[in-house]
């Protein structure tokens, strides 16, 4: 009866020590997974960040084209005011644009 006792109870413990083995592994390889997604998942923010932010705020095409068309707004507004002047006969043959208020850096 002892003898049977002992084969029971090593079983049970082998069973026991299975199934906590089994959980333990299972656990471990979802706590592995789990970082692996959210390594990439960090990975694939970090990529659409850095391109956002280069598509749209350091965007220096955009910035020349900005720049580029403000020159061709002063160009225009220059020629108009000369223009102006011209028409007006406010200084034949001297074109001056010390007092146009479209010219603040001269």
């Amino acid at each position: 009866m002892k003898k049977a006792a002992i084969v029971i109870q090593k079983w049970w413990r082998r069973f026991f020590q299975m199934n906590y083995y089994y959980h333990r592994t299972e656990e471990i390889m979802q706590k592995c997974i789990l970082d692996y997604y959210h390594k990439s998942a960090t990975k694939i923010q970090a990529l659409f960040r850095g391109w956002w932010s280069r598509k749209y705020l350091y965007d220096f095409f955009q910035l020349k084209r900005i720049n580029i068309h403000t020159l061709s707004e002063l160009l225009f507004c220059i020629a108009c005011e000369m223009k102006a002047m011209k028409y007006k006969g406010l200084l034949p043959g001297v074109y001056s644009l010390r007092n146009s208020p479209y010219v603040f850096f001269i």
